[in-house]
């Protein structure tokens, strides 16, 4: 047998180094220091072709640990700055001590309410609450997260689930409820155990989406913080603005009601004190085009061209417009919108009809038969 030089070794041992045994090295050190941008999309995409491969254990335990890590060192640090950071700069207000109530009298209760309301501030501030009681505190993202984490063994031991933005967070997110539609009624016995507990906080437009009645588990008891009983009083806007505007509270307490997302309206001008405090909460424009650009951008293009419609129309449309029959003219115009909106020409009005009631409350006002656009 015929043996190779030298350097036809060589050149072999450096292709292999090159072209085997280097890249997965180098990715393997990269990816610890910089995971790829989309590999957290790309996963919660394949969620449920991943979990079923794990359930015929083509993915064994510690396979699905690296793609789903458990991360307690993490979740501690998460509840950490949620206490040095977010609480105190948090108000009490009724609405928290509300759901504090319902989170201690039932095992799932959901926080619902349009942006800027205080949802978040809200579930983080009564999550931590619920850790002075003894209660394991842990935000998780998907089901089963949640079923990874219990532990029916342990009968002592008291959990609390932590989810925010169910669903979607601009707009109803169709690939989300296909991760939880499958696992309710597996989370319904999880919550048997009167030990376990799950707080969700999902905006208004999603909670509203005909789609969201299949999960019925997050419907048992809902606190919408924009209802009447619990909504901000004027002395906790008060205090509020006092927290975040100092001295210049004054200047602002006529404009109290002018929006619903006045607390999120005292943040951002605490963080850019620049500002001209009464022409900012007069005209916070710059809020409603940032949370409408984010609908176009994700892709939410019927509750936009919905929008469209109620501005195109001077603020007021009638339902039946979308419901029955109407003039040659007005069917193309709603069709001009439809495609410049980036749907469809033929898309069915009725579909538009119901991106405007999941609107209700957030960005739509409903006066009878008419939708009008809220900030404006």
């Amino acid at each position: 047998m015929e043996s190779i030089s030298q350097d036809e070794e060589n050149y072999v041992r450096m292709s292999l180094l090159l072209t085997g045994i280097a890249p997965r090295a180098v990715r393997k050190c990269f990816e610890n220091e910089f995971a790829p941008a989309s590999l957290d999309v790309s996963l919660n995409k394949e969620y449920n072709k991943l979990r079923d491969m794990k359930e015929e254990r083509r993915i064994n335990q510690s396979q699905w640990n690296l793609l789903f890590p458990r991360r307690p060192a993490k979740i501690k640090e998460t509840l950490k700055a949620w206490k040095d950071t977010d609480d105190k700069m948090f108000i009490e207000t009724r609405a928290a001590q509300q759901v504090l109530k319902c989170i201690q009298e039932n095992s799932c209760v959901t926080i619902t309410a349009s942006s800027g309301v205080g949802k978040t501030a809200t579930l983080r501030h009564v999550a931590l609450q619920m850790a002075e009681n003894k209660y394991d505190v842990l935000p998780v993202t998907f089901p089963d997260d949640i079923l990874k984490f219990y532990n029916p063994n342990n009968m002592s031991k008291k959990t609390m689930f932590i989810v925010d933005d169910l669903c979607g967070n601009y707009s109803f997110n169709q690939g989300e409820i296909n991760i939880w539609e499958p696992i309710i009624d597996h989370l319904k016995m999880v919550l048997e155990s009167k030990l376990t507990k799950i707080i969700v906080a999902c905006r208004l437009q999603v909670y509203n989406d005909e789609k969201f009645e299949c999960l019925s588990l997050f419907k048992s008891c809902v606190c919408n913080i924009l209802s009447k009983d619990i909504c901000l009083s004027e002395t906790e806007k008060q205090a509020i603005a006092k927290l975040y505007l100092k001295e210049k509270t004054s200047d602002i307490s006529q404009y109290y009601d002018l929006y619903d997302c006045f607390p999120l309206l005292c943040k951002l001008y605490h963080d850019n004190p620049e500002l001209e405090v009464t022409d900012f909460f007069q005209n916070p424009f710059s809020v409603y085009e940032t949370e409408i650009d984010k609908l176009l951008k994700k892709g939410y293009h019927a509750k936009y061209c919905a929008l469209a419609l109620c501005v195109f129309f001077n603020n007021n449309v009638n339902e039946e417009m979308l419901m029955e029959k109407v003039n040659e003219e007005t069917r193309t115009i709603i069709e001009h919108i439809c495609e410049a909106c980036k749907l469809n020409r033929g898309t069915s009005r009725t579909i538009l009809l119901d991106e405007l009631d999941s609107l209700t409350h957030t960005f739509i006002k409903k006066k009878k038969k008419r939708l009008q656009d809220d900030p404006w």
